[in-house]
């Protein structure tokens, strides 16, 4: 009997273990009603997206999405086509390091303290990682009303307010702001109304947007022309 006694309290005992491994291994304090990832979904985000750690400052780009922690410590997301870095400021601007890996769809950025939790769009997942670029944490985000509503009115938000301190994307780029997906300045408005710009890509993104106005309208001429030319030949 009091074999049979032990054996069932150290089978509880490893049960314990076991489950509150679980739970600690999918905690993740987020605004999202998140569920456990599958086996096949953690192995396909851990293979398929390594991440660099960058320690200098890479070249600057348009602004995606963003968060604050309470610290002032800002998380900002830019992309070419399927790269995506998330780099990471002080309140003033001074850069601190930056994650790079290969996504195909949106991310979305969100502190928990210190912690920064990375979002993928289109695998509805979310994970942390650890100061070796280590992907850890991984969790499902569920496909709920209230989830989507969290991606379009916080994740995806372009103001955050922290100790009554304003950081809000913009776009200061005329009549391309009518095109634009993404923004190019982050401005922060401090409780006294004193305003400055720490993150700003404006001029050089004007630039491009003229350059490929002018392009787009190049291109077009060009298809205009043959078209006419074309339309002649059958005429005559």
């Amino acid at each position: 009997m009091k074999y049979v006694t032990r054996l069932f309290a150290t089978l509880l005992f490893i049960f314990i273990i076991i489950v509150s491994t679980r739970v600690n291994a999918f905690a993740m304090n987020t605004g999202f009603t998140t569920e456990e990832a599958s086996e096949q979904t953690i192995n396909n985000i851990i293979n398929k997206t390594p991440i660099s750690i960058l320690t200098e400052e890479p070249a600057k780009k348009t602004i995606d999405h963003f968060d604050v922690n309470q610290y002032g410590m800002i998380a900002i997301v830019q992309s070419v086509p399927d790269i995506k870095t998330i780099c990471v400021y002080t309140k003033s601007g001074e850069f601190k390091y930056a994650y790079r890996f290969k996504c195909d769809g949106s991310v979305g950025v969100e502190w928990d303290d210190n912690t920064l939790m990375i979002y993928l769009v289109r695998e509805s997942v979310a994970f942390t990682v650890n100061s070796n670029g280590e992907i850890e944490h991984i969790v499902g985000i569920a496909n709920t009303i209230e989830n989507n509503s969290y991606w379009n009115h916080s994740v995806f938000a372009n103001k955050r307010v922290i100790y009554n301190t304003e950081y809000r994307l913009n776009n200061d780029r005329g009549i391309f702001n009518l095109f634009a997906s993404s923004y190019t300045q982050l401005v922060v408005t401090e409780n006294n109304g004193e305003e400055s710009i720490i993150y700003d890509v404006n001029s050089s993104q004007i630039v491009k947007d003229i350059a490929t106005f002018i392009l787009i309208v190049i291109l077009i001429f060009i298809a205009i022309y043959y078209i006419r030319k074309e339309f002649i030949k059958l005429k005559q």
